[in-house]
C-alpha cells in the first residue's frame, strides 16, 4: 500500500510540475513566422540593408527599410559596414517591447571611396523594438549601413559614373578592386 501511495504521490507532482510548465510556456511569447513578427522585421531590415537599401536615398528599397523603423529620415551616411553575412543570434519578445540580436561577419569598412579592410570578426548588436498600431518597428539603435560585398561595389560604380576629378576615380578603382579581392575570397553574401 505504502508503494501505491508513493507511485500516487509522484504522478500527481509529475502531472502539477507538468501542468504548470505547460501554462508557463502557453504564457511566453513565441517566435512568429508572422510577416510583422519582431524576428521577421529585423530578418527583413537587415535583408534590405544587405543589398543597399540604407546606402542611397534613390534606392527603390529605401522607403521600404525606413517602414521598418521609427525613425522617417535615414542620414546620409559616409561610412559602411561591409559584412558577408547576418544571423539572428537571440530574442527576447515581449508584449511591448522586443529585442532581437544580429550576429554581422565583418570583413571592413567603406569610407566613401576608401575601402579598408578588417581582421573579419563578428559584430552583435541588439535591435530594440516598439510595438505600435501597424506592428513593430525597430526603435533603436540606428547603425550605419550593413552591405554586402556586392553591394558596396554597385555603389562605388554608381559614384564613378559622373566623377571627373582624376584622383577620386583612381580611389574609387581601388576600392572597386578591394572590393573584388573580398568578394572572391569571401564567397557571396548571404543571410539565414
Amino acid at each position: 500500500m505504502r508503494n501505491a501511495s508513493l507511485f500516487l504521490g509522484r504522478t500527481l507532482s509529475s502531472i502539477t510540475v507538468l501542468l504548470w510548465l505547460t501554462s508557463f510556456v502557453a504564457g511566453q511569447p513565441t517566435i512568429s513566422s508572422d510577416k510583422t513578427s519582431p524576428v521577421s522585421v529585423i530578418r527583413k531590415y537587415c535583408e534590405l540593408d544587405l543589398e543597399g537599401a540604407r546606402l542611397s536615398s534613390e534606392n527603390p528599397n529605401a522607403d521600404e527599410i525606413t517602414a521598418l523603423a521609427t525613425w522617417r529620415i535615414e542620414p546620409g551616411w559616409d561610412t559602411s559596414v561591409v559584412v558577408s553575412a547576418f544571423e539572428i543570434e537571440n530574442t527576447s519578445l515581449g508584449p511591448k517591447e522586443s529585442r532581437v540580436t544580429v550576429r554581422y561577419v565583418v570583413l571592413g569598412k567603406m569610407f566613401g571611396a576608401k575601402v579598408a579592410p578588417a581582421q573579419q570578426h563578428k559584430e552583435l548588436v541588439t535591435f530594440v523594438l516598439k510595438e505600435s498600431s501597424g506592428g513593430w518597428l525597430i526603435e533603436r539603435p540606428l547603425i550605419a549601413p550593413h552591405v554586402s560585398v556586392s553591394a558596396a561595389i554597385s555603389a562605388l560604380k554608381s559614384l564613378l559614373i559622373d566623377e571627373k576629378d582624376p584622383e577620386q576615380i583612381r580611389r574609387l578603382n581601388a576600392g572597386i578592386a578591394a572590393l573584388t579581392r573580398w568578394k572572391s575570397e569571401a564567397g557571396p553574401s548571404k543571410s539565414p
